[in-house]
């Protein structure tokens, strides 16, 4: 096929996610109360990243058939750059980020370089390893350099850089957790919220990051359980678990391409869908079972299943986080959504009936949420 007929697959892709942006726009100045408005923008916000990761796993094995090189390359960043800015300038308008034309632009950026180039180098690192070519192994490794950079220099664009602390409330909570759940922590972190006043908590081997507003609006039980969440992770070592489960697969997602190599054009573009698709519905199950998992340990380390609904609503609240998805944008979600993560502490915890109704008044959900999903 000739590949100048890419070009305008290029332009279409190029284009397409300004679309659902602008639809937002006009859905949100269509609301009459301000709450109401910010819901709107988030669960659209979502839903068009995980448009754009859909449009982008289709646009990959595209490469095998009918486009040159620079627009494989050229048009899904431009497409991420255009989409990330748009979102970041609305975003700063209805919440209220107080971000600078600088920070969108190097949030923009480096939002772009994962999942972005992230896909485009495993779509390329396997397409050549089906073409026989060994050099494709560096372009899958040059893909897990710009996952692990890619997020870390999206927070510091954020403003959220670490502070380690060897006192202060957050430190001290911390530490008693980390010894009654027997979690090897060996650095605390406490980040300042950034410039978007952004609320998240995190572990990576070793060490547990928060930022320095949970103790506003969190305490008691309540605060416990997001730091016990967190240092779950650290005790189960679902770092080190999520590393070698993803090596492991792309190991034998190389092997097997290596068997089948070399392979025409068609049959390569469906094994790099094959593969891309493998990949990256592995990556995000993984990650959802681990917050699953975190949830009922952290639950169990406080005794208080009210308190961990309590807790998660809250910080879905205070991040203004869609309280419901739809099945399709969960498959693209490191985590769960707030009315399957309650789902999932209430039924062991057997909480339903008045308490559990008290539980949701307070937290201004409706009884619903506590009946099994279909």
């Amino acid at each position: 096929m000739n590949p100048t007929r890419g070009f305008p697959l290029a332009l279409l892709l190029l284009v397409l996610p300004a679309f659902p942006v602008v639809w937002t726009l006009i859905r949100y100045c269509s609301l009459p109360d301000s709450n109401g408005r910010v819901r709107c923008w988030a669960r659209h916000c979502r839903a068009v990243r995980a448009w754009f990761l859909l449009g982008l796993w289709i646009w990959c094995p595209l490469a095998e058939i009918c486009l040159p090189v620079a627009a494989f390359w050229l048009a899904p960043v431009a497409s991420s750059l255009l989409r990330l800015s748009i979102a970041h300038l609305l975003d700063n308008r209805v919440r209220r980020r107080g971000w600078s034309t600088g920070d969108i632009a190097r949030m923009a950026g480096w939002g772009s370089v994962d999942p972005c180039l992230t896909i485009l180098f495993l779509a390329t690192g396997f397409a050549w390893m089906l073409e026989g070519r060994f050099a494709g192994s560096f372009w899958l490794l040059a893909s897990g350099l710009t996952a692990l950079l890619g997020p870390a220099r999206l927070l510091s664009a954020q403003g959220l850089h670490r502070r380690r602390v060897k006192s202060g409330k957050l430190y001290v909570r911390t530490l008693q957790l980390a010894k009654t759940m027997g979690a090897p922590v060996q650095w605390i972190y406490v980040v300042p919220a950034g410039r978007g006043t952004l609320t998240r908590a995190s572990a990576s081997w070793r060490s547990i990051v928060l930022t320095d507003d949970f103790g506003e609006y969190l305490h008691g039980p309540e605060l416990d359980f997001v730091i016990a969440h967190e240092l779950s992770h650290i005790q189960n070592k679902h770092i080190q678990k999520h590393l070698v489960f993803l090596l492991l697969l792309l190991v034998s997602l190389t092997l097997l391409q290596w068997a089948l190599a070399p392979v025409t054009a068609w049959p390569r573009a469906v094994w790099v869908s094959f593969s891309l698709l493998s990949v990256w519905a592995s990556h995000y199950a993984v990650l959802r079972r681990f917050e699953y998992e975190a949830d009922r340990s952290a639950a169990r380390v406080t005794g208080n299943p009210d308190a961990a609904i309590r807790a998660l609503t809250a910080l879905y609240r205070k991040t203004r986080t869609p309280v419901e998805r739809g099945r399709l944008l969960t498959l693209v979600e490191t985590h769960p959504g707030l009315v399957d993560r309650i789902q999932a502490l209430a039924r062991p915890a057997r909480i339903s009936g008045g308490r559990g109704r008290k539980i949701l008044s307070e937290a201004s959900l409706p009884d619903a949420v506590l009946l099994p999903r279909r």
